[in-house]
């Protein structure tokens, strides 16, 4: 699995360092959102396009690349934090950590079953409950 993410990673920065490339997804999105124009391209061959509703896109500047790298390299961080605390911890740390928790991991772990059905029906309680509550702050 580290070379599809490892491939993807490149390709995303990659793209964002084409000079020009956001003039051409300007326009393809312009040709896209021109929902009287796409249909006439899709269903009668038609190549005709005039923008209607243009929007700019933010230009490549050196700060955005910067931003983007440490953003980047922050989120490898964090992954490699999530995947190795146990090692990296001493076990006093570790222990203090639980405590502080209260086993209430433990818990949650108790709950995973690796059963589908149960993963379907705690989403399914998950998607009614926000809908719910998004329900009453519409009220």
């Amino acid at each position: 699995m580290l070379a599809p993410t490892a491939a993807l990673i490149f390709a995303g920065v990659g793209l964002g360092l084409v000079p020009g490339i956001e003039h051409h997804l300007e326009h393809a999105a312009d040709a896209f959102r021109d929902r009287h124009s796409y249909v006439l391209t899709v269903i009668q061959g038609h190549h005709e396009h005039e923008a209607v509703d243009s929007f700019s896109m933010l230009k490549l500047t050196a700060t955005s690349v910067v931003w983007s790298l440490v953003s980047l390299g922050v989120s490898i961080g964090l992954a490699l934090l999530a995947l190795y605390l146990q090692r990296l911890l001493p076990a006093r740390t570790r222990e203090r950590m639980h405590a502080l928790t209260g086993g209430g991991l433990q818990v949650l772990r108790s709950v995973h079953s690796g059963v589908i059905g149960d993963y379907v029906a705690w989403m399914t309680f998950g998607v009614a409950a926000l809908g719910g509550l998004l329900a009453l702050t519409l009220r």
